[in-house]
């Protein structure tokens, strides 16, 4: 599978902006994001390949525990991936195209692991 393709694979929910894909507060501002919640915003399903994969935006509140090393509270971008019904990752990023770029890097790794299932992923 080829980049574009692989884009446009990911079906988008209507929370999703692009006109916010470098600024993940937005989301907050605009009350799409609560204080300290995360929110869903594309879903990439390649079930051939057994590829599942989440985009969204998450709030993250330093006075929570688990997040005191934060100095005050951000939002940003998260993409977490799966193998089937296993997640391999969970990561962040400061915008959509940041996401994205480790969400196709996922998808490139999978193929390696599994040629046969995901086909080619554009190396």
């Amino acid at each position: 599978m080829q980049r574009d393709d692989f884009e446009q694979a990911i079906r988008w929910g209507p929370a999703y902006n692009p006109a916010w894909d470098a600024d993940p507060a937005a989301y907050v501002a605009a009350g799409r994001v609560g204080w300290a919640r995360s929110r869903r915003l594309g879903t990439l399903s390649l079930p051939a390949a057994g590829f599942l994969a989440y985009l969204g935006v998450q709030h993250v509140d330093p006075q929570r525990p688990g997040w005191n090393d934060l100095a005050a509270p951000e939002a940003r971008f998260f993409v977490s991936w799966f193998d089937g019904r296993r997640c391999l990752a969970l990561r962040t990023a400061p915008t959509m195209a940041a996401a994205r770029a480790l969400l196709w890097t996922a998808w490139t790794e999978h193929g390696r692991r599994h040629p046969s299932a995901a086909g080619d992923s554009g190396r």
